[in-house]
């Protein structure tokens, strides 16, 4: 989650935003085994979201 949110406050720079960019990126985290390789590409979470969320 934090990494997340860092990640998106570093490129975008809107706090609320960010957070909830942090917490769709928990949501697909969730949904797969593993650490590391569950964690999401921004691409990943830019095209699950893609009709509820405006990610560039």
């Amino acid at each position: 989650y934090i990494g997340a949110l860092c990640r998106y406050l570093i490129y975008e720079k809107d706090f609320v935003e960010g957070l909830r960019f942090a917490s769709d990126v928990a949501a697909l985290t969730v949904t797969k085994k593993g650490a590391q390789i569950s964690i999401p590409y921004f691409n990943e979470v830019k095209e699950y979201f893609k009709e509820d969320r405006n990610y560039e």
